[in-house]
């Protein structure tokens, strides 16, 4: 496939950043729901996005390179929601203990 046809594939919503926040548990043992969402963007990653649009404006990075790296990032940040979701109940579930 060429470039042009891969850009064809790329929907909108693809090439959008979410920019809510994950909950995090108001108890410990809370087990972590289903959908829990992305963490807020942090300046690194928010670097890292303003550096793949320029990058594509500039005409190095096709469509569809870009989604795949939008994509990335959205499951990076919603691996890290999960992780906090999980420390945090940890912490709370040890502090509850004390």
């Amino acid at each position: 496939m060429s470039g042009s046809e891969d850009d064809d594939a790329v929907s909108r919503d693809d090439l959008r950043i979410p920019l809510a926040d994950a909950p995090v548990p108001a108890r410990g043992g809370q087990p972590c729901p289903l959908g829990l969402g992305l963490i807020k963007l942090s300046v690194a990653e928010a670097s890292r996005l303003a550096r793949l649009a320029a990058a594509h404006d500039a005409g190095q990075l096709t469509q569809a390179r870009l989604a795949f790296h939008l994509r990335s990032s959205a499951r990076r940040r919603r691996h890290q929601a999960t992780a906090r979701w999980c420390h945090y109940s940890t912490r709370l579930t040890a502090h509850a203990a004390t």
